[in-house]
């Protein structure tokens, strides 16, 4: 009888084993392989890179807080200086009403960029590298976020012409910077 009970048991620990791998392989099926686990990944992947290559890589560094306690103004630093031959470099968000946050040519300046941006719900935040075999390299982190950073016009934007400067941007070039080979246009 205690023979009986203990096969009883393998059987069932068993059971439990199989049904959890089953879940856990689905889940990354569904999520193809996000390292978030986000269920937005295989419609972005497609959007952004359509059928070229894609590689989470930890040398696409990308930095924010864990709570974003302003969601209207999250800061975001992105770095791929340990890439080489950078010819683009994207970020967007899964879970913001305009995804794309930037796209960034680094030309002869370095691959990494510092700004804020508008976070409208708790998400993963990415950026992808493509170098100039065609490989876009992407890294992320997840902000929290209470939300609303996408819903709630600004004091002084009430008046509805924020859609007048939407995805204008402007920099500052540092001549403390480090160039790759010479400063970009401008930045001299």
């Amino acid at each position: 009888m205690p023979h009986m009970l203990i096969r009883r048991h393998a059987v069932i620990a068993f059971g439990a084993w199989v049904a959890l791998a089953v879940s856990g392989s689905a889940r990354a099926d569904a999520t193809g392989g996000d390292p978030f686990g986000s269920l937005q990944w295989p419609d972005l992947k497609r959007e952004f890179f359509g059928t070229a290559k894609v590689v989470f890589d930890d040398r696409v560094m990308v930095r924010g807080p864990a709570f974003a306690e302003d969601p209207m103004n999250v800061p975001v630093s992105v770095s791929a200086t340990g890439l080489p031959d950078i010819e683009t470099l994207v970020v967007f968000v899964d879970r913001n009403p305009i995804r794309k946050v930037l796209e960034f040519q680094p030309l002869a300046a370095l691959a990494s960029v510092g700004f804020r941006f508008k976070l409208e719900q708790a998400s993963p935040v990415r950026a992808a590298a493509r170098t100039k075999d065609g490989v876009w390299h992407v890294g992320g982190t997840l902000v929290d976020s209470s939300g609303g950073g996408c819903t709630v016009s600004g004091a002084t934007r009430k008046d509805g012409s924020w859609s007048q400067t939407l995805g204008q941007r402007a920099a500052r070039c540092s001549r403390a910077a480090r160039w790759a080979a010479r400063p970009p246009r401008g930045c001299a």
